[in-house]
């Protein structure tokens, strides 16, 4: 089979629009000292974060129109804003498989600086079904009270081995593996095929954001609803997106095309 590989590199929020190589920024005690000047005031406005995401890596794999999936490791160069942080928190959308929800045989890891690491999952707007008082407007109010208090539906638990670097401020690398079968939100599928299941000319995939708030997803259809990310428009970094794909597609994104190549396997 043929595959092509795109490299992007994408200056933007978390709004990205798709995949890249691995590459940990370096920077200077001076620059890591500007972004922590800064953060406390203008960082997290959106976001009860203490850390700033400087990069994040996003490589697509496995895409499947037939069961409209598609794999994603994705790596974020976060800067810790204050000492003893143990606790990362992400987006992340109900769309999105973990590590310890795929099925039997499939592998992957959640990593901080390549150190497996405890991860669960939150539901900030599962306390709402135990409310007592169930009319539409204390419901309104406390979801969106759950939402602005929510701080990501992904807690990483920062193992001890790194804590001498988050005490330190020092930049660290968030590794994810997830896998997005038959999304709802935030990527659409078009595709049909034919009656001897061959996909016909014109089958395509992209990326979405619904700007209106989704009461029954209990969030925005955004980025996090395909991609483990700091989804808040407050939080600028340089993406870098790689994807694998047939040869009969084509990758479309913004930024600067970083390298094309053609493989045959």
């Amino acid at each position: 089979m043929s595959e092509s590989k795109t490299e992007v590199d994408v200056p933007s929020t978390s709004g990205a629009k798709v995949v890249i190589d691995s590459v940990i920024p370096t920077m200077s005690e001076e620059t890591l000292s500007a972004v922590r000047r800064e953060s406390p005031q203008d960082a997290s406005s959106f976001h009860n974060c203490n850390f700033r995401v400087l990069s994040q890596f996003v490589s697509i794999t496995d895409l499947h129109f037939k069961e409209r999936s598609f794999s994603v490791f994705t790596e974020l160069s976060l800067a810790p804003l204050h000492p003893e942080l143990r606790q990362i928190c992400l987006n992340v959308g109900p769309d999105v498989m973990l590590p310890n929800e795929f099925p039997d045989g499939v592998i992957g890891r959640v990593t901080v600086n390549d150190e497996d690491a405890e991860y669960i999952r939150m539901d900030p707007l599962k306390i709402l079904s135990h409310k007592a008082e169930q009319s539409l407007n204390s419901l309104s109010r406390d979801m969106y009270d759950e939402l602005e208090d929510c701080e990501g539906e992904l807690l990483i638990n920062v193992p001890e081995s790194c804590y001498v670097l988050m005490d330190e401020q020092k930049v660290i690398k968030i590794g994810i593996d997830i896998r997005v079968v038959n999304p709802k939100h935030g990527i659409h599928f078009v595709c049909s095929f034919s009656d001897d299941d061959t996909l016909e000319s014109g089958a395509h995939m992209y990326t979405y954001r619904n700007t209106f708030y989704l009461f029954w997803s209990g969030t925005l259809s955004s980025t996090r609803h395909w991609l483990p990310c700091l989804d808040t428009p407050d939080q600028l970094c340089l993406w870098r997106i790689e994807a694998t794909v047939d040869l009969m597609f084509t990758v479309v994104a913004s930024g600067e095309l970083f390298v094309s190549t053609s493989l045959l396997l």
